[in-house]
């Protein structure tokens, strides 16, 4: 009886023996999109959807970040640096590279974003490049019409303010026929892409 006790215990107790790493499998290569607004969103609202590529150890290929088409929206990747990082996944370090695409919906509904193919290589443990191919997840967004706006009927770009500021190079006063002036006009929209304003 004593020595069946002990048979079972044994395994049970050298588990407890091993470094508290090696009970967690090691986390392998991964991307990650996660949409930052709150859905649903608004037709016209821009919608920052940020794509992070993870490797473990560091990373010995860029990864590619492409354009994006989907029906009835804008997707643009606003022309900025891919920010690195870092993450720890117990004693584990993990390299990221994240960069953000704007999501603007021109009309009501569900988008599905595209399977977009992610291939590049890191550093495996033992320093040899490895080779990563990854697809995005599937990832929804869902936009409806701005309060007060009927299906069919046109959508007011952009849903946000837009303030329009003027202003000369001279004083407007004493102005004679002939005279010359430079009149600057300047829209702003936070958060709206231009080519919407």
């Amino acid at each position: 009886m004593i020595g069946r006790v002990l048979r079972w215990l044994l395994p049970a107790g050298a588990a407890l023996l091993l470094p508290a790493g090696a009970l967690h499998a090691a986390v392998g290569p991964s991307v990650r999109v996660q949409v930052q607004e709150q859905q649903p969103v608004l037709v016209g609202q821009p919608v920052h959807i940020d794509v992070t590529v993870v490797a473990p150890n560091f990373f010995t290929s860029a990864p590619p970040f492409p354009s994006v088409q989907v029906d009835g929206a804008i997707v643009t990747l606003p022309d900025q640096r891919a920010t690195n990082g870092v993450e720890h996944e117990g004693e584990q370090t993990l390299a990221t590279i994240r960069k953000s695409y704007l999501f603007t919906a021109q009309q009501a509904g569900e988008f599905q974003l595209p399977p977009v193919k992610v291939d590049f290589t890191w550093s495996g443990d033992d320093g040899k490049p490895q080779e990563a191919h990854l697809t995005w997840p599937g990832t929804k967004i869902v936009a409806r019409l701005p309060a007060g706006v009927q299906a069919g009927e046109g959508v007011p770009l952009p849903v946000g303010p837009v303030t329009v500021q003027q202003s000369f190079d001279r004083r407007l006063d004493g102005l004679s026929a002939g005279n010359a002036l430079v009149r600057t006009v300047q829209i702003r929209g936070p958060g709206t892409q231009a080519m919407l304003i």
